[in-house]
């Protein structure tokens, strides 16, 4: 009886061999049924077939949207912009090696298994560009649903000081939504609910208690800062600009910084410093105009005053600022020449066309003045202010076929300047005309006085010629 059973269970054995065997030769290339690529069966289909398929497939949904929901707000993603790759071959080759084997009986068992594990289910392969993923998460999805904690504060218009109470936020769990991803990609899911985790305040209201005793402290100090003769009572608001608050042995506390202490100064600069105005003499020493002199506020050193009155060992409610004080200098100018001190810095000409004169000043220092020769009524000398633009010791004017000696052009066209009685080669004129105005438009010098002149006044000297 046993020979019997066995004997059956051998051609039992045989015949299921037989037609597995067939089973593998007839579906060779092509993918058997019970094995489904993204949901769908595709049997007797070649891997060519199979893979056209499957681009169809992934087109379609790569132009489909995964919508992402948080309470009343949602946002549309599309795949591409999460960096997401579909992968046709990868696809293709992982439903075919599910069957695929060249031990006989080896394939079918193989997708006897698959069907009842569940791997005969075949998710399109894809792969993730892991930088656009995070730069797209980052720049687009927590701005838009990220609601970021608020730490505590301290108000320091009132007083006492207030401390502004911590909030928590929420923000989006980057780590679940990208298994929320995967999982919808895999399950053609459009939409699913944002995943997200507390984002805790750095700073709460217990830190900041120690914090607001300093500020109140501080603020409740009545300070004046002195520069020179200049006295500033400062108020709450402008003492409560230069604080900050500061770690200190893990406590929060409330300390001047010297940064805002600096450009507050920057910003009250202007008002303390002072130029120094000369003091000015006739010849004889007399002093016409008392000077002034000048001050200047030493910021570095004016801030480390300040904190130092403030925290340092000699503290202070009137901190005296660091300034340099600069001397005035006396200058000379005779008023009865006629000229002008004063019209520029450095060296200057001036030119008064009534009186044909020409003074040299640096600053308010007159320095000499010259009778001159300017333009006739019809070839009147330019009015204004005017430049040496180029010097040369004789130039050559083609117009009036005359030598200029000691020539120092005005204008930018060379066609007005300063120089010496013109002369051809046979011909000078002679200084019988100076102090009358009889030229073509030139400031004529006698001899001696045009090279002083030419001399003196290097190029870039301010000319400046009125009535």
């Amino acid at each position: 009886m046993l020979k019997k059973i066995l004997i059956v269970f051998l051609i039992i054995l045989g015949a299921v061999a037989i037609a597995t065997a067939s089973f593998e030769v007839v579906f060779a290339d092509q993918l058997p049924y019970g094995i489904y690529i993204d949901g769908k069966s595709y049997p007797k289909a070649n891997k060519s077939e199979v893979t056209k398929f499957v681009s169809e497939s992934i087109a379609n949904y790569s132009d489909t949207g995964i919508t992402l929901k948080l309470g009343d707000k949602s946002k549309v993603v599309k795949l591409n912009e999460l960096g997401v790759t579909f992968n046709t071959n990868d696809t293709t080759e992982e439903a075919f090696n599910v069957f695929s084997s060249k031990v006989p009986l080896v394939g079918s068992a193989s997708l006897v298994y698959a069907v009842v594990t569940g791997k005969n289910k075949i998710s399109l392969a894809t792969t993730y560009d892991e930088s656009k993923f995070k730069t797209f998460i980052q720049q687009n999805i927590h701005p838009f649903f990220d609601t970021l904690a608020t730490d505590a504060t301290l108000s320091l218009d009132k007083s006492p000081t207030v401390i502004n109470l911590e909030k928590a936020g929420q923000i989006v769990n980057d780590r679940q939504l990208r298994i929320l991803i995967d999982d919808a990609i895999a399950k053609h899911s459009t939409s699913f609910s944002v995943p997200m985790e507390v984002d805790t305040p750095d700073v709460v209201s217990s830190d900041l208690k120690q914090a607001s005793n300093d500020a109140d402290q501080l603020l409740a100090r009545n300070i004046s800062l002195v520069a020179g003769t200049k006295k500033v009572s400062l108020k709450r608001e402008d003492i409560a600009g230069w604080l900050s608050i500061l770690s200190e042995s893990n406590t929060l506390r409330t300390k001047p910084d010297s940064n805002k202490i600096k450009d507050y100064l920057n910003k009250l600069a202007p008002s303390v410093n002072k130029k120094a105005t000369n003091q000015i003499a006739d010849p004889t020493q007399t002093v016409l105009t008392a000077g002034i002199a000048g001050l200047t506020l030493e910021i570095d050193k004016s801030v480390q005053a300040i904190m130092d009155g403030l925290t340092g060992d000699k503290k202070s409610d009137s901190i005296a600022l660091v300034t340099t004080t600069t001397n005035f200098k006396t200058v000379t100018y005779d008023p009865q020449e006629g000229g002008t001190a004063g019209l520029a810095e450095g060296k200057y000409v001036e030119i008064n066309l009534s009186r044909q004169k020409l003074y040299l000043y640096e600053g308010q220092n007159f320095v000499n003045s010259f009778a001159v020769s300017t333009g006739k009524s019809s070839m009147p000398t330019p009015i204004g202010t005017f430049a040496v633009q180029s010097k040369s010791e004789v130039a050559f004017s083609n117009t009036y076929k005359l030598y200029m000696p000691y020539w120092s052009a005005i204008t930018a066209d060379g066609q007005y300047g300063m120089h010496g009685l013109p002369y051809t080669k046979t011909w000078r004129e002679t200084d019988a005309h100076i102090g009358t105005p009889v030229s073509h438009g030139c400031i004529r010098l006698g001899p001696g006085n045009d090279s002083y002149v030419f001399g003196w006044a290097p190029v870039g000297t301010p000319v400046f010629i009125h009535k």
